[in-house]
């Protein structure tokens, strides 16, 4: 990471021709401050010039609604679309798994953009902004310690107002795994992930965005997908979670009556072969009646039960299909998720 150098102050002497010696080194100090950013500047302007986009490269900026200025930190870092193998060696991410990895800015050695080639249809969006999130960290890197600390400043205020819950964890994440980096990180996600900003942060990313919205769309889109899919699965495992509670309970109902009218049935017969057991043909013909109309309702216990069972294993299908679309979808985004099996 570049560090900004800082001006030395001057110490004050009673003596004059100590003073006179003192300013023309500070003097000298700055002009060469001057001369070293003015070189990498230059050397960056050149970078944007040498720079020869592919066409996947130049429609991120379109569609992450970057402005020439935008485009220029962009351009600079010569970002890289990579596959999974290239992607892996440029990005690793070995410190944990609770996150997906989509794309990394490395300031140091190389100072350059690579972006992990997603080309699922329902994410894609992904990787339009992760182009402009890696964007606003080459811009923050570059920032002298002045603008970093009321760039900050507005942060922390923007941070204080937030309540999402998602955007407060990612924040926790960061401090827990990459402590140090809570600005830097925010500086990306405020700008490209929240619609609603201070007006001095929506003024400050005009200076990076001709259409700010555009990227926050994206952003929204491609977590859309993601959180239906979550609360598909979680509304379907409830639904299982029910479906198996009315099983074993329209079971434990069907075995106790199964086993009630077993006995009956067993007295009955028994009754039926002792003389004057039955007080008339009426009486027998009643009670023979009655059992014959139970087992026939325990008959319609158990087609309810597999009526149930039926509906069960109908969201079990339903489940396990959405378990191997989030695989897939997974296996889309994430350059360490091993390959599908394939039948």
């Amino acid at each position: 990471m570049r560090k900004t150098a800082m001006t030395k102050p001057v110490k004050k002497t009673g003596h004059k021709k100590a003073l006179f010696i003192i300013i023309p080194s500070v003097l000298l100090y700055a002009a060469i401050q001057f001369g070293l950013i003015n070189s990498t500047r230059i050397a960056e302007q050149f970078e944007y010039w040498s720079f020869k986009p592919t066409a996947q490269i130049a429609q991120l900026v379109t569609d992450s609604g970057m402005n020439d200025r935008g485009k220029f930190y962009f351009y600079i870092t010569q970002p890289q679309i990579d596959g999974k193998d290239a992607f892996n060696q440029h990005c690793p991410d070995d410190e944990t798994e609770e996150n997906v990895v989509f794309g990394c800015y490395t300031r140091q050695p190389d100072d350059r953009i690579y972006i992990y080639n997603i080309t699922d249809s329902k994410v894609k969006d992904i990787v339009s902004v992760t182009a402009a999130h890696e964007m606003l960290h080459a811009v923050y890197e570059r920032m002298n310690s002045g603008e970093r600390n009321k760039i900050d400043k507005m942060l922390k205020d923007q941070l204080a107002k937030t309540t999402d819950p998602d955007l407060l964890a990612t924040v926790k994440f960061y401090d827990k795994f990459e402590p140090g980096e809570r600005y830097n990180e925010l500086h990306s996600i405020f700008g490209t992930e929240v619609a609603q900003l201070s007006p001095e942060l929506e003024k400050y990313y005009d200076k990076y965005f001709s259409n700010r919205s555009k990227v926050v769309e994206q952003a929204a889109k491609y977590k859309k997908v993601i959180d239906d899919m979550k609360a598909q699965e979680e509304q379907l495992n409830a639904q299982l979670e029910t479906l198996k509670n009315e099983i074993d309970a329209q079971e434990a109902a069907y075995t106790a009556a199964a086993d009630q009218l077993s006995r009956d049935i067993s007295n009955f017969n028994s009754c039926a072969d002792t003389v004057g057991c039955f007080s008339s043909m009426s009486r027998f013909n009643s009670q023979r009646a009655n059992l014959l109309a139970r087992e026939s309702a325990l008959d319609a216990q158990y087609d309810a039960i597999n009526q149930t069972i039926d509906e069960y294993n109908a969201v079990v299908e339903k489940y396990n299909a959405l378990g191997t679309e989030a695989k897939k979808l997974m296996q889309s985004i994430d350059s360490r998720a091993p390959a599908m099996a394939t039948d």
